[in-house]
């Protein structure tokens, strides 16, 4: 729900963003780590896409921290495109 918010426009960022931390919340309790770590890349591309660099680069490092842990290779490859893209 959050990226489908994302793709509306700047006018649903908050819904967006609420939707992808709560994802990641039940997620993160239910201990998946691979399934929520790829919503911190969904929250930098938000960021980015808002122009909130600050956010967007602090959500791709517990990212990419998360995707090296797991050797989630295409994740990181994901991350980088986003960092390319001004995350």
């Amino acid at each position: 729900m959050g990226r489908i918010n994302a793709e509306v426009g700047n006018s649903q960022i908050d819904k967006a963003e609420e939707y992808i931390l709560n994802g990641i919340k039940i997620l993160a309790d239910l201990k998946l780590k691979p399934l929520y770590s790829p919503g911190y890349l969904s929250l930098a591309e938000l960021y980015a896409d808002a122009g909130q660099k600050d956010k967007a680069r602090e959500n791709l490092k517990k990212a990419n921290t998360l995707f090296r842990e797991m050797g989630m290779s295409y994740w990181l490859d994901k991350a980088q495109k986003v960092l390319k893209r001004g995350g």
